[in-house]
């Protein structure tokens, strides 16, 4: 899969997420976005990597509330995510 693909099944992924968080009145994580939108330019594959202990995300880590609304957005990705790391959350 190309990078502009990534991209834009990322950006697919927030709308969703957004709007599974919306729903159940959760304020969306705005780490999780972020880290959804930096483009990753020698990523090959739809992956997410989000870990609890990175000094980046330490104090924002990924919540159950979160957890639903992400694997939501992901259900209609599921044949392209290959590795899905949320340790230490």
């Amino acid at each position: 899969m190309d990078e502009a693909k990534i991209q834009i099944k990322k950006s697919q992924i927030i709308a969703t997420y957004n709007n599974k968080c919306e729903k159940i009145k959760h304020k969306p994580n705005s780490s999780v976005i972020n880290y959804l939108e930096e483009p990753s330019p020698q990523e090959e594959d739809l992956n997410l990597i989000f870990r609890g202990n990175y000094k980046l995300h330490f104090n924002t880590r990924i919540i159950d509330n979160d957890i639903m609304c992400l694997s939501s957005a992901f259900k209609n990705f599921a044949q392209d995510l290959i590795h899905i790391d949320l340790s230490y959350n």
